[in-house]
């Protein structure tokens, strides 16, 4: 064989490989760029995700500021003030409520002396009943004059004076009870007496809070 043409042959077999690696080493460097830049943009992507969340997220996020809230809170006093006839009624329903208490005292005060009477006993007892039941008709007719509105921001003060009613009602049938009996328990019928009067100083503390939610801060 010709010297010049088996040079030439091992020159192009020596060549070969590693222009084959080349053309490899240039396609995934290619492939390794095209891959690079669409991870970049899906990061980017990703990233303009986020922001434009947290954009639409930050209004909601504020929320209302003091200023807001006490407007809110001013709104709701406006909406369930009272009107004139309802603090004339307010007041008639705490006049009644100091005519029940000065009743229950007096009973107590006859009931500790001496010739303390059942006739006695019976009138007293009939004033204190009748005092209870103009305050129970006072508290009635306010309750009634109220919107929809003032008896629902106004409920669990409307719920409290009831129970106190109740328990008023119970302490006066426990009267009529022990003055029913042939020898009447002159310490049971102060016990009685004094179970209204406490009865009556919780239902006034709630009905000076339900005044004061109605706009009525010094009307009792």
């Amino acid at each position: 064989m010709n010297p010049k043409a088996l040079a030439l042959m091992v020159a192009l077999a020596l060549a070969t490989p590693t222009a084959f690696a080349q053309m490899r080493g240039g396609g995934g460097m290619q492939g390794g760029q095209k891959q690079g830049s669409s991870m970049g943009q899906m990061g980017q992507q990703g990233q303009q995700g986020q922001m434009g969340q947290q954009g639409q997220q930050q209004p909601g996020m504020q929320g209302q500021g003091p200023g807001d809230m006490d407007r809110d809170r001013d709104r709701d006093r406006d909406r369930i003030r009272a009107s004139d006839e309802q603090r004339d009624q307010y007041r008639a329903c705490t006049q009644a409520q100091d005519r029940v208490r000065t009743q229950a005292r007096e009973l107590q005060q006859a009931a500790r002396g001496g010739g303390f009477s059942a006739e006695q006993a019976q009138r007293l007892r009939d004033q204190l009943r009748e005092r209870y039941q103009e305050m129970e008709q006072a508290h009635v007719r306010l309750i009634k004059e109220m919107s929809p509105e003032q008896k629902d921001a106004l409920r669990d003060h409307i719920r409290k004076m009831d129970r106190e009613r109740s328990r008023m009602h119970e302490a006066l049938q426990e009267l009529d009870v022990e003055l029913e009996k042939p020898q009447m328990d002159r310490a049971r019928i102060r016990q009685h007496a004094r179970d209204v009067e406490k009865a009556t100083e919780r239902w006034r503390k709630q009905h000076r809070e339900l005044g004061e939610e109605l706009g009525m801060r010094k009307e009792s």
